[in-house]
């Protein structure tokens, strides 16, 4: 019992070392609830406000996210859905996008930060990456980058600030 006791301790201080979760499926738990966004795109930066609405479907096994922006002629213009993959042990995040298309996304947490790639087979040429970083539990930033060099180099290309509206105690 004692040595359970010990290798159990030992792969928790490891998975901490590691910046690794113990606890992977639920790594996304901070995007669950709703969302002011203020989002801004390459080159010039210009700000945008939105909303994100973010829950979980089928028992908390797959989580939704409705994304919107405020005005424009396209308001309600993303749908994503995440899961996370036991058997691969990685999240796989897929984006409808109304102008862009699907994107699907593949990774876990790296740190402090979670970090999901594109299948560079199943989009447009070059890499797209999502960090989601500076997680609190009332905000966080979301960058969306692009890669033309294999991942040795990253862009940003979308940058959003969420800041939650449903705070919780």
């Amino acid at each position: 019992m004692e040595r359970m006791i010990i290798c159990a301790l030992l792969i928790s201080i490891s998975s901490f070392l590691s910046g690794q979760s113990t606890t992977p499926h639920k790594d996304f738990d901070f995007w669950i609830g709703e969302w002011e966004t203020t989002m801004s795109l390459a080159p010039n930066w210009q700000e945008t406000k939105g909303k994100d609405k973010v829950s979980y479907l089928l028992n908390g096994r797959l989580i939704e996210e409705i994304f919107t922006k405020s005005g424009g002629d396209n308001p309600n213009f993303q749908r994503g859905y995440l899961t996370y993959l036991a058997r691969e042990k990685r999240w796989k995040h897929t984006i409808y996008d109304a102008k862009w298309g699907e994107y699907t996304f593949y990774g876990n947490k790296v740190g402090d930060k979670m970090i999901l790639e594109s299948d560079p087979k199943s989009t447009r040429p070059g890499l797209r990456r999502e960090t989601f970083h500076s997680i609190t539990k009332d905000s966080f930033v979301y960058l969306w980058e692009t890669s033309n060099d294999g991942g040795k180099s990253w862009r940003a290309q979308w940058k959003v600030v969420y800041n939650r509206l449903d705070k919780r105690g």
